[in-house]
């Protein structure tokens, strides 16, 4: 995670909260905020003050929890920011927007600590009557005798690397036939299109025809799989505007056109692959990994700490040394009561993730011999195709 140090804060609007009375609070007031043991909370309504975007990026590392993001999935509206100091430092922040009588927050890709999520679920809580259940998406954590009633379920996966301090040692820890393989189509390109090269660009140095051309690929990809690509217009700009931002962009081109290329956000020290495609027309030579295994280095190169292949079990990712982090849905509920109140809410949260089960079973089926795989690539298939008309 990085490092820097937290920005000075100052003349900071706080309000007060019904003092909780379990064992997690200790009662007093420091200033005027909620003062939870060693902790002192203070939660900014419907406002997310000017400091917290280098917080965030220091806390926890991630362009999906960062103010970059939520402005540009337009999250940001009517938020509200929970922050948490520990000895005048700040050790957690939350963005969280309350509707009706649930909150949900907006970190999403992160760790928290079960002592975390129990201070901010009871200070909500004890805060305001009306709230009925909180609302995690996408996020790492271990909850055992947890304080509450809660569902967590399985959600996504992020497969990351942590980046070592040379090119080199990223390229030993492979297998042995993948540095083969790599070493053995690099050359074969080359030999068949001598003009075939690697570029990167950096932040405003990242051109319009890059993302566009590279965004054409991935839909063309996706559409040789009977998938649609998530990719719209407003999407592709979205991708220009965080990539000149904070971002990088390789590209190969072969006699000057792209061929493959891939979109990297960073955050901190850390980046996170958004869209990586190549033109099937090269397919034999592993454009993919080869791209892949370019950025990787160069993240090195840049002085990267992690690098963030983000969701989907490919196997290429795990080729290339990726680690699976599991992330999860969590839903804490204020009583048993209120969570039989909300049964919608827990039963499309079970919906989901009993679908997202039976979805990856039936993929790692399809890898499989037998007749079986063959049922389940030909209904995944189907169910594409009728899901794309």
């Amino acid at each position: 995670m990085p490092t820097e140090s937290n920005r000075a804060f100052a003349g900071m609007r706080t309000i007060q909260a019904p003092l909780p009375t379990d064992v997690f609070f200790q009662e007093g007031f420091r200033g005027d905020a909620v003062e939870l043991r060693e902790f002192v909370v203070t939660c900014h309504d419907n406002e997310v003050p000017d400091f917290v975007e280098a917080e965030l990026e220091r806390l926890y590392g991630n362009y999906y929890s960062t103010v970059a993001h939520f402005i540009a999935e337009k999250r940001l509206q009517n938020a509200s920011a929970y922050v948490e100091r520990n000895g005048g430092v700040i050790n957690s922040l939350i963005l969280f927007q309350q509707e009706g009588k649930v909150v949900t927050v907006l970190n999403e890709v992160v760790s928290f600590s079960q002592d975390e999520i129990e201070r901010f679920t009871h200070f909500l809580f004890r805060r305001d009557s009306t709230i009925s259940s909180i609302v995690f998406c996408a996020i790492e954590v271990q909850l055992r005798d947890f304080s509450l009633p809660f569902q967590r379920l399985n959600y996504l996966e992020d497969i990351t690397i942590k980046l070592p301090s040379s090119v080199d040692q990223f390229v030993s820890g492979l297998g042995s036939s993948v540095r083969r393989n790599l070493k053995r189509y690099e050359r074969l390109i080359v030999a068949d299109y001598p003009s075939f090269a690697f570029h990167f660009f950096s932040d405003d140095e990242i051109q319009a025809q890059d993302i566009h051309d590279i965004v054409v690929l991935n839909q063309a990809r996706m559409s040789e799989k009977n998938k649609v690509s998530a990719i719209d217009e407003a999407v592709e700009q979205n991708l220009l505007l965080q990539s000149r931002r904070q971002g990088l962009v390789c590209v190969a081109t072969i006699d000057g056109k792209i061929c493959a290329g891939a979109i990297c956000f960073r955050t901190g020290k850390n980046y996170f692959m958004t869209v990586i495609a190549h033109d099937s027309q090269y397919g034999a030579y592993r454009l993919g990994n080869l791209c892949c295994k370019k950025v990787i280095s160069r993240c090195i190169e840049n002085g990267g700490n992690e690098f963030h292949f983000l969701w989907g079990r490919y196997e290429y990712k795990y080729m290339l040394s990726g680690v699976q982090r599991d992330l999860f849905r969590v839903v804490i509920y204020r009583s048993r009561l209120q969570q039989l109140l909300q049964l919608r809410l827990a039963l499309r949260v079970w919906i989901s993730a009993q679908t997202r089960a039976l979805r990856l079973y039936l993929l790692d089926a399809k890898k499989s011999d037998g007749v079986f795989p063959q049922i389940a690539h030909r209904c995944l298939t189907a169910a594409r195709r009728l899901r794309n008309r």
